[in-house]
């Protein structure tokens, strides 16, 4: 056999689409024609099987010393490993860098950062990392292209997120105790950024220091600063997902995930609760469904896997309105956008589902993701930044 060009290092885990997200990476590499093998790794740390596995990685590279490696979030620190060291190492971050910051500090001079959202460059440039770094969106697969018509589907509106109770405002505030007032104002004023302007969550706190003469270098650790900008983002994570559902109360929502005992303080008569799912069943609920409502709201210059899938599915969705996907879909047309601060969910969706030709909306969204958000799209980003040409980008080159 033929050495390998590409390894593809992926986790397969009940929740979540990295292994699917991962398998389309390697399916669209191999359409370049890159021979590629995908290694399938579900522990993080470097037990025997990861052991195994890095055994059998160098073994590869000594038979093509121009292999490159596609893994997530060097959660296994693959470029530390003895005779990885020099190897291109090309990491999808689907999480924000700084949730990540341990896993980002770590990285080596050949390794490569594809981060999701255009506003994390500025929070690793801040942080010195020394490797390359490149704008690398979610996408999706291609779409199906015997998706149901809208009429044909039972579910009208899907929600996939886990529901977990977060604290009020208040309370989260007052979690951070005997926090000097300032601090405390600073958190306060970052949310409302986030929620109300749309702006990323490590800029909005960078704005809100300047407005109020905080010296962010001085005033935090890189690590106290990455926690608690994590914090923040979670809880308006959770905010912003109970912000919809309250609004979306007496329609016939269906959600897919966790929902917290204690999460409702209202009592919701229409929900149906489906549970934890799959992926694949996630996939299958996608295809039932007329509408996918997902929120990206920590993103405002990037996107989610899930809107992907949504679109790939023939579901109509809405979302919020980041730069990046309202640059190719129009309101009300190819897809629809909430309103800042989540005000009027509820008209949204009973347009959608009451005066809107769904099938023309979905129709219409398909053509624009195929041009533009797909894997087989993005993996042009991937190929350039760890300088490697597929052979078929080279014979068209006359360099074959």
């Amino acid at each position: 056999m033929p050495p390998y060009d590409c390894l593809v290092v992926t986790n397969q885990l009940p929740w979540g689409f990295c292994y699917e997200m991962m398998t389309e990476i390697a399916a669209a590499l191999t359409a370049r024609g890159l021979r590629v093998r995908k290694y399938v790794i579900n522990s993080s740390r470097m037990d025997d099987q990861a052991q195994a596995f890095a055994k059998d990685v160098v073994q590869q590279v000594q038979r093509n010393p121009h292999l490159f490696i596609v893994d997530m979030m060097n959660r296994r620190r693959l470029n530390t490993l003895d005779g990885l060291r020099q190897i291109p190492i090309f990491n999808v971050f689907t999480d924000a860098p700084y949730v990540m910051h341990e896993d980002v500090l770590s990285m080596t001079a050949s390794s490569v950062i594809g981060y999701s959202d255009r506003n994390h460059r500025e929070y690793l440039e801040d942080m010195g990392v020394g490797c390359r770094h490149v704008f690398f969106p979610h996408a999706g697969p291609e779409p199906d292209a015997g998706w149901p018509a809208s009429r044909d589907r039972p579910i009208p509106i899907l929600l996939m997120a886990h529901f977990r109770s977060r604290p009020s405002r208040r309370d989260f505030l007052a979690s951070f105790g005997a926090t000097d007032p300032l601090v405390l104002r600073l958190i306060d004023t970052t949310l409302d950024r986030i929620i109300d302007d749309n702006r990323e969550p490590y800029i909005a706190f960078k704005d809100s220091c300047r407005d109020l003469s905080v010296d962010w270098r001085q005033a935090f650790t890189a690590e106290t600063l990455a926690r608690l900008v994590g914090e923040l983002t979670i809880w308006v994570e959770r905010e912003t997902r109970y912000r919809i559902l309250r609004q979306l109360d007496g329609l016939p929502v269906h959600i897919a995930g966790v929902i917290s005992d204690d999460y409702f303080d209202w009592r919701p008569e229409t929900l149906v609760r489906l549970g934890a799912q799959t992926t694949t069943e996630c996939l299958a609920l996608l295809r039932q469904s007329k509408i996918l409502c997902n929120t990206i709201a920590v993103r405002p210059d990037g996107a989610h896997e899930r809107l992907w899938y949504g679109v790939a599915s023939g579901a109509a969705v809405v979302t919020d309105a980041s730069a990046l996907v309202a640059g190719d879909f129009r309101n009300g047309r190819d897809m629809f956008f909430f309103e800042k601060g989540y005000r009027r969910v509820r008209d949204t969706v009973e347009t959608m589902l009451h005066d809107t030709d769904l099938d023309a909306v979905t129709t219409a969204a398909r053509h624009i993701y195929r041009r533009r958000h797909t894997w087989n799209r993005r993996v042009s980003i991937l190929l350039e930044a760890v300088n490697r040409s597929s052979p078929k980008q080279a014979t068209a080159n006359g360099r074959g």
